[in-house]
């Protein structure tokens, strides 16, 4: 079986870094694993709009093609994103801009992603209704969502410290939400 884990913060050394590394670890034996940790994708525009004439994206060789690709290619998906303003940042943003060129004219890619099972875990301290609707673009709209948020303030941490997964009970949340969608 294979998963593509998708961790979305471009900081090092933080919260989903560690959160990526950790979910790699339980994955670990099961899967063959294919992550991307801080990824590089540039963000659509001063195109042209190339994606609408079926021509080749200028921005194709990022990450963000990879990134699908790996997904469609997956038995599960895990996306980390961190929460930037109680939105998902614009890493997760970019990449979901640049599924327009992945996607045009390719319907069937589009629906073997569709298909894949994706789990959603939010470094977030505020709301999940931003992030329902993020994410809803990347599930079957009959498909329930499957997210854990995981506050740092909640566990006694600062978000800005990447300390998170040394808490054990974060840790146990995130083993049991992995272990309760696969």
């Amino acid at each position: 079986m294979r998963a593509a884990i998708l961790s979305f913060s471009l900081r090092n050394g933080g919260n989903c870094e560690s959160l990526s590394s950790y979910i790699s670890g339980l994955l670990e034996g099961s899967f063959d694993i294919t992550t991307f940790d801080r990824p590089r994708i540039t963000p659509c525009g001063n195109c042209g709009y190339v994606c609408f004439r079926n021509q080749r994206c200028p921005f194709s060789q990022d990450d963000a093609c990879r990134m699908y690709e790996a997904v469609c290619e997956s038995d599960v998906a895990v996306y980390i994103v961190p929460n930037y303003c109680d939105y998902p940042n614009a890493c997760f943003f970019a990449f979901n801009e640049r599924g327009q060129y992945f996607f045009q004219g390719h319907d069937e890619k589009y629906e073997k992603y569709m298909r894949r099972k994706k789990l959603f875990l939010v470094i977030s301290n505020t709301g999940k209704e931003n992030f329902e609707k993020a994410f809803s673009y990347h599930v079957p709209a009959e498909e329930k969502q499957n997210m854990l948020i995981l506050s740092a303030r909640k566990y006694g941490k600062s978000s800005i410290d990447g300390n998170l997964m040394e808490v054990r009970e974060a840790r146990d949340a995130v083993k049991e939400f992995v272990k309760s969608v696969l």
